[in-house]
């Protein structure tokens, strides 16, 4: 996939020519958020 001239990333959400192409794993990417201790 060659997306890297146009894509950018908007929070954890790819966007490619004014849509969504990808989304981040937000539980993998902040393990902070569900440790406890």
């Amino acid at each position: 996939m060659h997306l890297r001239h146009r894509a950018h990333w908007v929070g954890n959400q790819l966007f490619y020519r004014g849509r969504v192409v990808m989304e981040k794993a937000v539980k993998e990417a902040a393990p902070e958020a569900d440790t406890e201790s």
